[in-house]
């Protein structure tokens, strides 16, 4: 979903409005994947019906999941956030994400020998990278304020040549968020 609206940035950059508005509607499929009742995504079976048993976190194990399990994977909804709050229900993302970094912060943000999907906010990891900063969407930008500097403190403080980063440096990827972060 993610890619498509990206996708309909560049056509709508282009002029194309007709895949503009195609690539947008389906940057909305996220929906189709969202179990209201539990408020997390969740694989479906073809007749439509949701795959049991399910726990958000030990969902995944490079399984149902690459890289990641359904608590990180529902929380990666960048292109329209107010929606994934209000979908899940405002209290509710809030409660669930800030517990999230309280769990993980006992394993510096990262999966115990990268298990990372056992975990629901890893930070060496991209679905997760952005997730300090969705506080913002609901109006708690102290808690982005105080889980930024969190990651910072466990992730991104003293590091050296000889131990780097914990998690996957794809490019400078992680590198240029600590910059960001700190600033």
């Amino acid at each position: 979903a993610f890619d498509d609206w990206t996708v309909a940035q560049f056509a709508k950059a282009l002029g194309r409005e007709d895949h503009y508005a195609r690539f947008m509607e389906r940057s909305g499929y996220w929906r189709n994947l969202f179990d209201p009742e539990t408020g997390f995504a969740r694989m479906r079976h073809a007749d439509g019906s949701w795959v049991t048993p399910f726990d958000p976190i030990r969902s995944g194990g490079n399984k149902e999941y690459v890289e990641g399990n359904a608590w990180q994977l529902t929380f990666f909804v960048p292109q329209d956030v107010p929606a994934l709050a209000e979908a899940i229900g405002r209290e509710r993302f809030i409660e669930r994400l800030d517990w999230g970094f309280g769990e993980s912060d006992k394993t510096r943000f990262n999966g115990l020998n990268d298990q990372y999907w056992n975990y629901p906010v890893i930070q060496g990891n991209q679905q997760s990278m952005h997730f300090a900063f969705l506080f913002n969407w609901v109006g708690k930008p102290w808690l982005t304020q105080k889980w930024s500097r969190e990651v910072i403190r466990a992730v991104y403080s003293g590091v050296s040549p000889d131990f780097g980063y914990s998690g996957d440096e794809d490019q400078g990827l992680m590198g240029s968020l600590a910059v960001i972060m700190k600033m």
